[in-house]
């Protein structure tokens, strides 16, 4: 996915091929090129190829309903999705290892599931 800053940058998130994305973010990018990327990004799209959730928090309520799980971490912005944390966790910790920091993984475990299920149960839809 390719986020760019500027004008209208929020309403326009594009999946675009790694090789366009600094062309397109920096308006380098001609008229073309631009209809291929996202011509692209709509054959991706119709393939299914993705369409699976690659989260391992399994149990999660949202876990398949990935509308609702990016809005609740756009909300909460605590962190991100775990499916979108490959894209930068490399880059992060080869970066903290620079400031001598170190990088830590808080994803609940499976007692933290077991907990919440049985304290707090997802409510099921009559």
């Amino acid at each position: 996915m390719v986020f760019c800053k500027g004008r209208d940058a929020s309403r326009h998130i594009f999946v675009v091929p790694a090789a366009m994305r600094a062309a397109l973010c920096e308006e380098k990018m001609k008229s073309e090129e631009f209809v291929e990327a996202i011509q692209a990004s709509r054959e991706l799209i119709k393939s299914g190829r993705y369409t699976a959730c690659p989260c391992s928090q399994t149990r999660c309520e949202w876990h398949g309903m990935c509308f609702e799980c990016v809005m609740i971490h756009r909300t909460k912005k605590r962190h991100l999705p775990e499916c979108l944390q490959p894209i930068i966790r490399e880059r992060v910790s080869d970066l903290a290892k620079t400031c001598e920091m170190g990088t830590t993984d808080k994803r609940p475990r499976k007692e933290h599931w077991d907990y919440l299920y049985e304290v707090a149960p997802p409510k099921k839809e009559e």
